[in-house]
């Protein structure tokens, strides 16, 4: 269920029942785009810096090289993530970490498929880690709360 703001229930008062939630559905998917992009976006991303540390760095036993830039424009510097929504409420994180030594493929595949010659001898998967675990339901919930929309979820 969500709340009708109440700002909103005021300027309806002229409004027929179907201008009314026209408006009130054109305002919940703006809000849902904003959320997406703002907070659900940040969660994605700490969340990515979180799995390529677990499943890319600490795969190197012994630890892995010194030549990794890690958090300093590495592959878990979330500086490197692009966002994006696109029509129908989709949001879009890509890891666009620009490789150290420039190569055809881009980095992430290439960490997450594996490449011989580029020293990266087996996958080190991360994206889908990241999908599984970030809770983007929560961040979506915060980023509607923060606009103004009580939502009441049941059924969980």
């Amino acid at each position: 269920m969500v709340a009708i703001p109440a700002g909103e229930r005021e300027k309806g008062k002229d409004m027929s029942i179907s201008a009314e939630y026209a408006a009130i559905m054109a305002r919940l998917g703006t809000a849902i785009d904003e959320s997406l992009k703002n907070e659900v976006a940040e969660a994605v991303k700490t969340e990515m810096s979180l799995k390529v540390h677990e499943e890319v760095y600490d795969a190197y036993m012994p630890k892995y090289p010194d030549s990794r830039r890690e958090d300093k424009g590495g592959l878990s510097d979330v500086l490197n993530y692009d966002s994006r929504v696109e029509e129908g409420h989709t949001l879009i994180v890509e890891n666009n970490t620009p490789a150290q030594h420039p190569i055809s493929i881009p980095l992430t595949e290439v960490v997450e498929k594996g490449l011989v010659s580029y020293r990266m001898p087996f996958p080190r998967p991360f994206i889908e880690e990241t999908e599984q675990s970030v809770d983007a339901k929560a961040a979506l919930l915060k980023g509607l709360a923060e606009r103004g929309f009580q939502v009441n979820v049941s059924g969980d």
